[in-house]
């Protein structure tokens, strides 16, 4: 049987720590009936240990040849700058097979041979620096192939803060979606750590003092963008770390600020006073009631020994379940309060206007968090029901309480409930047929532990459209994300004071950092976009919609390619070219609908995880940097470009097509697109075969 040589190139790509994970491209061959693909990855798993700012990375995975035919193919895998490889091995059919380095210029002579023989424009992703390659034997029809690679590197860091790169983004090339995903970490070192924040992935973690540990899982999905991971070190309580990031423009800079809270001491945090309202009307009839019982048990028996409760039930009258407060070392007030809550039936109207009133009427103690924890489905039908003076009442009321919310029901009033909250300067949760256990237990985590509540931000004056304008309490263990732009000019001795109530009283943290812009940070616009566009929803939510607030939401979601209630990205037939069309808004839509509406404006005003490409009414976008893309039969077309527009046509593969892949990492994803149009230094490019 013919035999062929099969070169493996390991390749670094993107900017300094950017990478991605390896794929195994297969040339075409007409002759066997195999048009040029890729090998599916059966699995991937990595582990990266960091200490101190050593970061050791370990990958295996398993590549398979779905075909019924030998083939030959290229292995391709990019690393860190700076990345010493210490192990690598492939085994085909029990064969070790061995590697060796490429020096840069090589290294892209061979990166550009290989895009024209595979004639793949998605590889001009993988653009080189270094090579590792090593040959193979064929690979067998339906064969495996185990890869396992490690790698160690310097973890770059931004003042307290560091930053970890886990290659995910080659996944997107697999021919098949990738079975399952699994990336464990831990890291170690000798101050604190106070906070570990994923931008694009949620991430489950757990941070122990010096020490923490992470774990990413997914399963049947081919991930597009690289697991990206902050954590920062200090032996203060609060830590505050200021990323930033600049365009190659005039235009103004972006900035990041995380605040985090270290892990509580064992001494008792700060006490709570908690009153829950617990609906009990006719609507929570069933399976509502007993989750809401559930949720109430859960979290009286989860307070603290120095927390107190009250309890309020409403239907059509309010009711208080106990005559006073009970405290949660009283263990037999507690379990008398458990027995009554067991005893809650439904029936009656809701009059959630008399409950919120008799809520903010009770006397709290002083240097206690104020708790108002609201259990319904959010449906106004006794008393006052105009839903804009329930809020309006929350307002005035709250002072220094929080109102949480925990939303019961798959027709839960999530319009309602959400404004609640947010008037409240709390959080909420919705069931919406999650495991109420499961849901209940992570949403009291989030709040159970004040740290900090009352918070005060003083900034420097170039910063500006800040975002959250109301800064929530911050929690043990947990962060506050705050987005805005900055003025160029002044970048050292940017100082920001943080003012606060703790158990012992008020307290000012101050932080001193420089600017110092890094592209890794590029997706902070995108967050901050989605934060000021959460902003200006909940604005016309509350106030009605006017033309300026409405065209600035399109105008936000145009530039930065966040799909909103007012826009979704529409190839316009007649102007040739990808404009924003007006959805139907969530006040004239049915309940699943609003719930989608609401649950993404919930995103927005969080903004932490960045979104991945969206297919919308069935047009399909990618968002590469600030620029978007929808698909218009064969062609990728970047927004803003009209019929009437002159073209420059570039033809793909040729010498001036990779001189323009060379030029930056937002060119190179850009042409990785294939046919596409796009605007470059004032002119329009069409790529054509």
């Amino acid at each position: 049987m013919k035999r062929f040589l099969i070169s493996i190139l390991i390749v670094l790509i993107f900017p300094i720590f950017a990478y991605a994970s390896g794929i195994i491209a297969i040339p075409p061959m007409p002759n066997l009936g195999i048009d040029k693909t890729y090998l599916s990855v059966e699995s991937y798993n990595a582990n990266i240990k960091v200490s101190e700012n050593i970061t050791h990375v370990s990958i295996d995975e398993i590549f398979v040849n779905p075909y019924n035919k030998q083939v030959e193919g290229t292995f391709l895998f990019p690393l860190p700058q700076g990345a010493s490889v210490n192990k690598f091995s492939m085994v085909i059919g029990g064969k070790l097979i061995q590697g060796k380095i490429f020096e840069k210029n090589e290294a892209r002579r061979m990166y550009e041979k290989i895009v024209r023989l595979l004639v793949d424009p998605a590889l001009l992703e993988y653009v080189g620096r270094n090579t590792y390659r090593a040959s193979i034997a064929p690979i067998a029809p339906n064969g495996k192939i185990k890869v396992h690679i490690e790698f160690i590197y310097t973890l770059p860091r931004t003042g307290n803060s560091y930053y970890i790169t886990c290659p995910l983004s080659g996944l997107k090339y697999s021919k098949d979606p990738v079975k399952s995903i699994v990336i464990t970490g831990n890291i170690e070192g000798s101050k604190d750590i106070v906070n570990l924040y994923s931008p694009i992935y949620p991430l489950d973690s757990e941070i122990d003092g010096t020490e923490a540990t992470f774990s990413l899982e997914k399963t049947n999905t081919n991930p597009d963008k690289d697991l990206l991971i902050y954590f920062s070190q200090d032996i203060k309580e609060v830590s505050g770390a200021l990323l930033t990031y600049e365009k190659d423009s005039d235009e103004d800079g972006y900035f990041m600020f995380l605040i985090s809270a270290a892990q509580r001491k064992k001494e008792a945090g700060m006490p709570k006073d908690i009153i829950v309202l617990l609906d009990k009307s006719g609507s929570m009839t069933g399976e509502k009631i007993k989750q809401a019982k559930e949720a109430l048990t859960f979290i009286v028996k989860r307070m603290k020994k120095n927390d107190r409760v009250r309890v309020i039930t409403f239907s059509s009258n309010v009711r208080i379940l106990n005559p006073g407060w009970v405290l949660c070392s009283d263990k037999k007030g507690i379990q008398n309060l458990i027995t009554q809550i067991k005893r809650i039936g439904a029936s009656g109207g809701t009059n959630i206007y008399s409950a919120l009133s008799q809520a903010f009427f009770l006397n709290m103690r002083k240097n206690a968090a104020h708790y108002v924890i609201f259990l319904t489905d959010g449906m106004p039908t006794v008393g006052i029901k105009d839903e804009s003076k329930i809020e309006q009442l929350v307002g005035d009321k709250i002072r220094d309480k929080r109102l949480f919310v925990f939303g019961i029901g798959d027709d839960v009033n999530l319009e309602f409930l959400t404004k609640l909250f947010r008037k409240g300067r709390g959080q909420g949760e919705f069931i919406l047929g999650k495991d109420i256990e499961t849901a209940i237990s992570a949403f009291y985590a989030k709040i159970e532990d004040p740290m900090l509540s009352n918070i005060q931000i003083t900034y420097p004056e170039i910063f500006y459209e800040i975002y959250p304008k109301d800064v929530q309490d911050l929690f043990w263990a947990q962060n506050l994300i705050l987005l805005g732009r900055y003025e160029k000019g002044k970048t050292d001795n940017i100082k920001l004071i943080l003012k606060g109530d703790t158990t012992n009283g008020p307290s000012s943290y101050f932080f001193q950092s420089d600017i110092s812009p890094n592209s890794i940070n590029n997706f902070i616009p995108y967050l901050w976009a989605s934060r000021k566009i959460g902003y200006l929803l909940e604005e016309i939510r509350l106030n009605g919609e006017t033309k300026e607030l409405v065209n600035s939401v399109i105008a936000l979601s145009k530039k930065y390619g966040v799909i909103t209630p007012y826009t979704s990205y529409l190839v316009n037939e007649e102007q040739g070219g990808v404009q924003p069309a007006p959805m139907v808004k969530y006040s004239a839509a049915p309940m699943s609908a609003k719930r989608k509406t609401v649950k993404k404006e919930q995103l927005l005003q969080n903004a932490q995880i960045v979104a991945e490409n969206k297919n919308i009414n069935g047009v399909e976008t990618k968002h590469i940097g600030n620029r978007i893309f929808a698909k218009k039969d064969i062609y990728w077309i970047e927004t803003g470009y009209k019929e009437n527009i002159s073209l420059t046509e570039i033809k793909m593969f040729s010498d001036e097509y990779f001189k323009l892949a060379r030029e930056n990492e937002e060119l190179r994803k850009i042409l990785a697109l294939g046919k596409v149009i796009f605007k470059y230094k004032g002119k329009w490019i069409k790529i054509i075969k």
